[in-house]
């Protein structure tokens, strides 16, 4: 009896170890899961290619750029008469450079933030 007792006692505390341990998991685990959460959120407001950043006017001047530089190089192209591909290197030409000047006209742009009342 007394050697049941004793397997009891330690079974118990085993049982007990392995809760606090669950604990410490599950604590660990929410910590990890708040923290990739929060990096989420940074990478949710940072500018991307594809989304128009907050700060400056980067994007619309980036493609607004490159969709003068195609039009611009396409009437080159048919003012010189050149020939498909000599074409299609002019309008890829300009719309990678003057697209490259809008994007950094657009940079030097700064967006005005907009506070909304407290009231």
């Amino acid at each position: 009896m007394l050697g049941s007792t004793t397997q009891m006692a330690n079974t118990s505390q085993t049982i007990k170890d392995m809760v606090k341990a669950n604990k410490q998991i599950n604590t660990e685990e929410e910590d990890r899961l708040e923290e990739e959460q929060l990096k989420k959120e940074a990478e949710a407001n940072k500018p991307t290619y594809f989304k128009p950043n907050p700060n400056n006017y980067s994007f619309e001047g980036r493609n607004l750029g490159a969709s003068i530089g195609i039009i611009a190089s396409l009437g080159y192209s048919f003012k010189t008469k050149s020939g498909f591909l000599k074409g299609l290197g002019y309008w890829l030409l300009g719309s990678i450079v003057v697209g490259g000047l809008g994007y950094g006209v657009g940079t030097l742009i700064k967006k005005k933030s907009i506070e909304k009342d407290s009231k």
